[in-house]
Order: C-alpha cells, then structure tokens, then sequence
C-alpha cells in the first residue's frame, strides 16, 4: 500500500519543533510535528510505500519506526492531507 499527498501546499517552519502547514487545496492551515513535514515533504515528490518512508528516518532514528509512522500518517490521512492509493 502506497501513500501520496493529497494536494501542495505550503510549510512555514520557524525552527521549534512543529510546522504550520497551509494546505491549498482545502484551505486549511494545520500545527504538524516535523516528523509530519517530513513525510509530506517525500510524499509531495511521488507516492511511497511504508517502508521507504521507514528508511528515511533510519539514520536519525533507528530501529522500527514503522508503528509510530502509520499513527502519524493515519492523523494526516483523518485532516485529509493525504490518501492511500
């Protein structure tokens, strides 16, 4: 199963932690973890399975990472900024 973003928006990030996410389709504005802006940031590019999202946090933080990714994409699935496809 593959994940992509829902639509481009815009990340201002003021560097503590957490991002504010406009999102351009919806016109929402969202506070999102890093973590969060991360994976959009790689989802924004092409649709990624799991475990290529898993890979990319490998070096800061190893181990299995997969659980606490699928909360934190389930959260962006549920504010529609993202689907699975």
């Amino acid at each position: 199963m593959k994940w992509r973003a829902q639509s481009t928006g815009r990340v201002y990030d003021p560097g503590e932690g957490q991002v504010v996410f406009f999102d351009s389709r919806s016109g929402d504005t969202h506070l999102l973890s890093d973590v969060a802006a991360h994976l959009l940031q790689l989802l924004d590019q092409e649709p990624r399975e799991l475990a290529e999202l898993a890979a990319s946090f490998e070096e800061d933080a190893p181990g299995d990472n997969e659980a606490a990714l699928l909360e934190v994409l389930a959260e962006l699935e549920a504010l529609d900024i993202l689907e699975q496809v």
